[in-house]
């Protein structure tokens, strides 16, 4: 008989309020410039390049902290050209081109290999060429990605209250205490268990706590949901979430025992999760050219559930061992986090939700009310409005992007899949001609001391 989700009820969770600014870890090497959002498209004053050119000037001037004054505007124009510059429009997570014109002071004529390869120096000369700058995970989460959250400020320790007038601590337990730790070690002996009602009742509740409506799954789309709570209540699930399970249990938490049987048992469980994981993406697979609606979400909720799973079992299994020893048992459950990625997800695929981590702010800039859209509209009226007056009639003319671009071809964990980023196709004589030279290393060492003096007046 086929299963009935169960009917949800209407839960409002809690709004994440966690929208504190947190600077970049690393300087941007480009000029942003915001541009005014016009729907119709206008006439272009004749003033364009000259406004652009200034304002980059200006900005450029104030990244490095120099004064915007007309002999350092017309000395950065004249050794790094506007001509010389990658000049695109940004690319928002809120859907649309943005309103606001990006200007990288890299030369257009160094090419990724050129960036990448290091170049052949002769004796006494000096590269002052910088490179492109690799950015971290979470440093591109707070530079360009609205979704995330953004990480807290770390709370500033009293020193006085913390290590002023107070003698060390005596470290030794006391009897009560290291019996405790002795039981709690005794504990762990025995393995988690995982019976097949049990992790249905969880795959139920879980079902019912998931936001199914942000997750693009509304109520109309039964057919989908019906898929999902199939998947989470069939057998397979069930067999693989004991299986990871157990072993996890020989892998991280109980990993001394050395004995060839439990070796060989840790292998066969290696096999079967690799069989039932495979089974579930097949499933999921075969009914994906049944239904019409996408059902790429589903093998990460899967995912989700399966490590939601794990960790209630091990908490609920060793409540003695995560009171006496919080700190060890959660760096456990972080081996045991990092084990499950190795097993199910190598390349990273299947482990992030951006509905999921996204906050609030982020979640209404996505709605699509009138009143959402009018506010939208005004913020980004008045982040045009604070640039300099010459800008105010311009209107962006952007390129495709190379954020779609990604997008349509379904770009996954190889970077290979971007065509248009490694296009080894040898370069033709007539781009070879259009090619800009680099700036010379006297033109920037003149502005590096002219900026030198500015700052010093």
């Amino acid at each position: 008989m086929r299963p009935v989700p169960p009917t949800r009820s209407r839960r409002t969770s809690p709004l994440q309020t966690n929208t504190i600014d947190v600077p970049a870890a690393v300087q941007a090497q480009h000029v942003s410039i915001p541009l005014k959002a016009q729907q119709p498209p206008t006439s272009m004053p004749p003033r364009l390049t000259q406004a652009i050119k200034d304002e980059f000037a200006i900005r450029y001037l104030q990244q490095i902290g120099a004064n915007s004054t007309p002999e350092n505007i017309a000395m950065v124009l004249q050794h790094l050209p506007l001509e010389k510059c990658a000049v695109s429009s940004a690319w928002k997570s809120r859907g649309s081109l943005a309103d606001v014109l990006q200007i990288d002071w890299n030369p257009k004529s160094l090419s990724l290999g050129a960036l990448l390869s290091p170049r052949r120096q002769l004796r006494g000369q000096h590269s002052f060429q910088i490179g492109t700058v690799c950015f971290t995970f979470d440093d591109m989460k707070r530079k360009f990605l609205l979704p995330f959250k953004l990480a807290t400020v770390p709370t500033e320790l009293d020193v006085l209250q913390v290590f002023g007038n107070r003698l060390e601590a005596d470290k030794t337990l006391s009897p009560n205490q290291a019996h405790r730790r002795l039981k709690a070690v005794d504990e762990r002996n025995v393995p988690p268990n995982a019976s097949a009602e049990t992790v249905s009742e969880m795959h139920n509740e879980f079902y019912l706590t998931l936001p199914l409506i942000s997750l693009g799954l509304p109520e109309g789309n039964e057919i989908t949901r019906t898929v999902l709570y199939e998947a989470l209540s069939s057998t397979v699930m069930i067999e693989l979430v004991q299986s990871t399970l157990r072993y996890l249990y020989f892998k991280v938490i109980d990993p001394t025992r050395k004995k060839i049987r439990i070796s060989n048992e840790q292998d066969a469980l290696f096999v079967a999760i690799a069989q039932q994981f495979a089974l579930l993406r097949v499933k999921m697979e075969h009914k994906q050219r049944l239904i019409p609606r996408s059902l790429t979400v589903l093998v990460p909720l899967l995912l989700l559930a399966l490590r939601v799973d794990i960790e209630t079992l091990v908490r609920l299994q060793y409540p003695l061992s995560f009171s006496c020893a919080s700190e060890e048992m959660t760096r456990l459950l972080q081996d045991i986090d990092a084990q499950i990625t190795r097993l199910l997800d190598p390349d990273g695929n299947w482990s992030r939700l951006a509905v999921l981590e996204t906050t609030h702010e982020a979640g209404q800039a996505r709605a699509s009310s009138t009143f959402q859209r009018a506010r939208r509209y005004r913020r980004l009226r008045d982040q045009f409005f604070q640039t300099s007056a010459v800008l105010h009639g311009l209107f962006p003319d952007p390129s495709s992007g190379n954020s779609r671009r990604v997008m349509t071809q379904r770009g996954g964990a190889g970077i290979s899949h971007y065509t248009h980023f490694f296009s080894r196709a040898a370069p033709t004589a007539k781009q070879e001609e259009c090619r800009l030279s680099d700036v010379s290393v006297a033109s920037k060492l003149s502005l590096l001391q002219s900026l030198r003096r500015s700052q010093q007046s």
